[in-house]
């Protein structure tokens, strides 16, 4: 990428130097050769082209020395110049975080059940720079480095899931808040898997409210289809076994695992069965 700026860099430079070096007729006749209805200079009622290649030099110039420079995100206030909005004449802050910050902004305790640590704790400015930044959001750092500044990297280790090395965090998880502890976005699962409300007249309850985390784990475990618990067990988080051993279709199943009859997600019966 940066060879490729190079090169448009010094193409660019060559243009002005040929356009500022050539005579205006030389330029016609190179320009006229290379593309159709270049105005002939000579024409008195194009006389004023005569005087319009400095301006084009400067615009060609600006763009050349603009072309390497980074974009530098502001917050608002900080480039208004509007320094009061926040602080006092001493420099100090007006109130502490996250008072100060949801007089503009929205206060996420409002909007989720469930609120990113330092959103809750009122660290605004562990993510956000409150002046400028180079990233989108006036974030500190980009993409994984951000969240790994606080979380062990190790997370996002493993030969499954995939995506979670792959992908910035935010991609599933909601940076501020959400109605989950794990702060999963509605419908994050459905990007890549299956979405079963599409597929199945009855769906399972963690399913039908879109928990798919009550069942698997969304980066790191140790059962097939990365499951928190094995047979049984995983059920038996929320159904009662020995009401479930009362039915008496389910007479004599012992340890047999649940999904030998049930679908975990769907299906075409109440029951959801196989």
């Amino acid at each position: 990428m940066q060879k490729y700026q190079k090169f448009i860099l010094s193409l660019l430079i060559m243009i002005v130097l040929f356009f500022t070096a050539c005579s205006i007729q030389t330029r016609y006749e190179v320009l006229s050769f290379i593309f159709d209805g270049v105005p002939d200079p000579n024409l008195s009622e194009n006389t004023a082209i005569k005087d319009s290649s400095a301006i084009d030099s400067t615009k060609i110039l600006n763009i050349a020395a603009n072309i390497n420079k980074p974009k530098t995100y502001f917050h608002p206030p900080y480039q208004e110049r509007s320094c009061n909005s926040c602080h006092n004449n001493s420099g100090q802050v007006l109130m502490s975080q996250p008072g100060l910050c949801y007089s503009c902004h929205e206060n996420f305790e409002d909007n989720y059940s469930v609120i990113h640590g330092p959103v809750a704790g009122g660290y605004c400015t562990a993510c956000h720079n409150p002046h400028k930044s180079k990233l989108p959001n006036l974030l500190l750092r980009k993409g994984k480095e951000l969240c790994f500044n606080c979380h062990n990297p190790q997370i996002a280790d493993n030969d499954i899931h995939s995506v979670a090395e792959t992908s910035n965090c935010t991609s599933c998880h909601n940076p501020h808040g959400e109605e989950n502890t794990y702060l999963l976005k509605k419908g994050s699962c459905y990007v890549c898997h299956d979405d079963f409300s599409k597929t199945y007249k009855y769906l399972h309850g963690p399913v039908s409210s879109g928990l798919c985390n009550a069942c698997h784990a969304s980066h790191n475990s140790k059962t097939e289809y990365k499951l928190l618990l094995s047979g049984q067990s995983l059920c038996c988080k929320c159904h009662i076994k020995k009401s479930v051993l009362k039915n008496e279709n389910h007479e004599g199943i012992g340890d047999t695992n649940c999904t030998e009859c049930h679908n975990p997600h769907g299906g075409d019966d109440k029951y959801i069965l196989n």
